[in-house]
């Protein structure tokens, strides 16, 4: 891959989203951004640099206790084509409201995630 991607984001599947912003946001101190929120979704700032959700699970959707982890990278397109050359499971890109990303099969079956620069 041309480029490392960066870590940028984390997404917590919850069965109790707020008994989880409670947690998050009381006991830890981070602070949530409410203009970032969505039904089902909450968005908080973490320490140094990386932020983090907290989203409701539902039917269809991954298991609470979940942790879903973004890496970003300018070349979407270039790391996927370099993981499919590498015999590594690359999902396809899909468009999202934050971005395009696309989902990789990691090791012990970690919800890894890339996203587009945009």
């Amino acid at each position: 891959m041309a480029a490392t991607p960066a870590l940028d984001f984390v997404l917590f599947h919850v069965a109790d989203l707020g008994s989880a912003l409670a947690f998050f946001s009381e006991k830890l101190g981070c602070a949530r951004v409410l203009d970032e929120d969505a039904p089902g979704f909450h968005f908080l700032r973490g320490g140094h640099g990386v932020d983090f959700g907290l989203a409701q699970v539902h039917p269809g959707g991954p298991a609470a206790g979940t942790v879903q982890v973004y890496f970003k990278t300018a070349d979407l397109e270039g790391a996927r084509a370099a993981l499919l050359r590498q015999q590594v499971d690359a999902a396809p890109i899909v468009s999202l409201p934050f971005g395009p990303v696309f989902d990789v099969g990691a090791p012990d079956g970690f919800a890894l995630t890339l996203l587009g620069a945009v």
